[in-house]
């Protein structure tokens, strides 16, 4: 019963994600064409989980603290549903 409402929960997360990608991606690629100096940079990051232990790479700070916020969410409601669960 709990699994299959944590399913629905995730693919509902996935879903929205997506939408929020397409629609950050429209705003950049307007605001860029708007821009008088055409100057653009790519930040570049990647991280993830092996077990529980934290990895990345990243090309700026920014990116490295956007992914330190999502890892540290992921994080909590991992330890909140587990909590639950047990």
């Amino acid at each position: 019963m709990i699994a299959e409402k944590l399913v629905v929960i995730s693919l509902a997360i996935i879903f929205i994600g997506i939408i929020l990608l397409v629609i950050s991606s429209m705003i950049a690629a307007q605001q860029q064409s708007q821009s008088k100096d055409n100057k653009s940079g790519i930040d570049v990051g990647f991280g993830g989980f092996i077990g529980p232990i934290p990895f990345g790479f990243f090309s700026s700070k920014k990116a490295f603290w956007m992914w330190l916020a999502i890892a540290a969410a992921a994080i909590a409601i991992v330890w909140i549903l587990s909590r639950k669960v047990v």
